[in-house]
């Protein structure tokens, strides 16, 4: 089976598992979106999984490190991901579902994961660590083992690649900090886009 349906099949079914544990959870539903809303979460969420997935266990899907498209596309993904979240202190992804939530962001930390809280409660932070590490092991892997790359370039790429996730996380992670729109032109910019285009109410 190829690489990215298997991928694919497993974020369908942490999606689904989500639904079920989100709708158990009565605490979490005080903040849960109107029913019109609903396909957008799901669909940001399924976003966020599949991107997880990718991340964390591109080895283990591709079997190694797969070919060389797919080495570059995951090392171009993997930088995308990491300078996401130095420029906006946060996960872009996460304030996308959280846009949909009847929630003030301002009071939200920035640490909150909608999709993988839903999958594991307060356990969310311990997951989110062990997801990091599976993340900077799997671009070492890559990498290490990706030999049609000059040495020179493989080491700068992943001075750049672990700067970039080191900072993400002092500023995100250990300066506590909120979701702000205001301080981030692109949260700002993608609040603007859900508006229009989502009929998306101010919150």
């Amino acid at each position: 089976m190829n690489s990215y349906l298997k991928i694919f099949i497993a974020a369908i079914i942490l999606l689904v598992i989500s639904i079920l544990n989100e709708k158990c959870n009565i605490e979490y539903l005080k903040n849960s979106p109107i029913d019109d809303h609903y396909i957008y979460v799901f669909l940001t969420r399924f976003i966020h999984y599949f991107a997880f997935l990718y991340m964390g266990l591109y080895v283990l899907f591709f079997n190694g490190i797969g070919n060389k498209f797919d080495l570059c596309l995951f090392l171009f993904f993997s930088l995308f991901i990491v300078a996401g979240w130095y420029v906006t202190d946060s996960c872009w992804l996460s304030y996308s579902e959280l846009l949909f939530y009847n929630v003030k962001l301002e009071e939200v930390e920035t640490t909150f994961h909608p999709c993988f809280y839903c999958l594991f409660n307060e356990y969310c932070g311990l997951f989110m660590s062990l997801v990091g590490i599976l993340f900077i092991l799997n671009v070492i892997i890559v990498l290490f083992y990706s030999k049609n790359i000059q040495i020179k370039y493989r080491i700068a790429y992943l001075c750049l690649f672990l700067w970039l996730f080191i900072v993400s996380i002092i500023k995100g992670r250990i300066n506590k900090k909120y979701y702000n729109a205001n301080k981030s032109m692109v949260l700002s910019y993608i609040k603007k886009f859900t508006r229009k285009y989502f009929a998306l109410s101010e919150n």
